[in-house]
């Protein structure tokens, strides 16, 4: 239970073996056996909602579910502001699926947070149920497995379908990214004590009143994690998630631009990764804002030429130095790309004027597949994106 270096590489060599464990004798031999048969492996796991819970549930989940021939997730609510809130388990996901070729991604969809039928639900309406599945595609999910009710008395469900489905086959295939964020579950390892694995989740406000040590650590390297997400969700810059073992591997691919970290612990496997990035011509960039404090002393271990930021205003000029490809009330808007289209998805009830600056061609709503009306000038195109929209670009 101490916090001395030592007890910190104890807590990682157990978690770590507790992960290669479950791999190994679950996920890798369920995989053969699908393979062997002709079945795809799929499913979700327990609680990966946020990453201070994986290792107390799972382990390392990029090495688990990269053996899943279909990455599943699950998605409890349907309410679009948690739904977006939520972003980090399909971004993950799709990362991984990806970073190890099967390039797609299932989720439930469903009310189960809210209630179990449409009745029972209430606060969920049909446009929730529409923007919410639109958002998971834009995070990386491409196959939906419904458990709403199926009554469509006047339709309107399927259109939500026929909307999905037509945005899904625009924007199939692999996703453009040029950068990678640490998923530092190596941190979590060190700084994850026995004492939480039973009582973390109803007991949360007694372990911060305590002043537990790694647990500020833990939910600070979170923090920084998510921070750096939601600012290139909200800049529209696409990411993939990576840890340090992937990372050493994709090193040699040589085609990041960026390795965006997280205010974490720099162990050896990371820094190693880190250091091969840097010599292929990735830039490493280091995001440490405010109660990141504990991990100032990481920053000297990296390479010279890392780049330290602290706002995420300030890491965005870094990631987009000429700009970034939307301008306007770009906020609360998710986009995913493709070499063909673009998605973008408003989560918020409210319209958002916006310009494009990429390649174009047309841009369509895709729930009422129709032309949106645009003004093209010297900047780009100009238009304005409607309450809880999708809508799809095509280069």
């Amino acid at each position: 239970l101490g916090h001395s270096e030592h007890f910190c590489q104890i807590r990682h060599d157990y978690h770590q073996l507790m992960s290669d464990l479950n791999e190994l004798a679950y996920y890798a031999q369920i995989s053969d056996y699908c393979a062997q048969v002709g079945a795809n492996f799929s499913g979700h796991i327990l609680l990966e909602d946020q990453i201070t819970w994986h290792v107390m549930f799972e382990g390392n989940l990029i090495n688990l579910l990269r053996h899943m021939h279909i990455t599943g997730v699950d998605m409890l609510s349907s309410l679009p502001d948690e739904v977006f809130g939520m972003a980090f388990t399909p971004k993950l996901a799709r990362s991984i699926a990806e970073l190890y070729g099967t390039n797609h991604v299932m989720s439930e969809v469903s009310g189960f947070n809210q209630g179990t039928t449409l009745t029972e639900m209430g606060r969920i309406t049909l446009t929730d149920m529409y923007n919410s599945i639109m958002l998971q595609l834009a995070f990386g999910v491409d196959i939906f497995a419904s458990y709403y009710p199926d009554n469509d008395e006047d339709g309107t469900k399927q259109k939500i379908v026929d909307a999905v489905t037509l945005a899904t086959e625009e924007i199939a295939g692999k996703r453009a990214s040029d950068t990678l964020l640490l998923y530092p579950i190596e941190t979590m390892m060190r700084h994850r004590k026995p004492l939480y694995h039973n009582i973390e989740i109803c007991y949360e406000p007694i372990i911060r009143e305590q002043g537990d040590n790694s647990w500020t650590t833990m939910k600070a390297c979170e923090s920084a994690m998510l921070g750096v997400q939601y600012a290139m969700f909200n800049a529209q810059h696409n990411f993939t998630y990576i840890d340090a073992n992937t990372a050493n591997h994709q090193a040699a691919k040589g085609k990041w631009k960026n390795f965006v970290v997280g205010a974490c612990d720099i162990t050896d496997q990371t820094l190693l990764a880190i250091n091969r990035l840097a010599a292929s011509g990735t830039q490493i960039i280091w995001y440490a804002p405010e109660g990141t404090e504990m991990f100032d002393g990481e920053f000297a271990k990296l390479p010279a030429g890392t780049i330290r930021v602290t706002s995420e205003e300030e890491l965005i000029s870094i990631l987009c130095p000429n700009g970034t490809v939307l301008t306007g009330d770009t906020k609360g808007i998710v986009m995913a790309e493709n070499d063909k289209a673009v998605l973008l998805v408003n989560k918020d009830n409210a319209k958002k004027k916006v310009c494009w600056h990429g390649e174009f061609t047309s841009i369509i709503d895709a729930y009422e597949a129709a032309d949106v009306a645009i003004q093209k000038d010297e900047n780009g195109v100009n238009f304005t994106i409607g309450e809880f929209a999708a809508y799809i670009i095509k280069k």
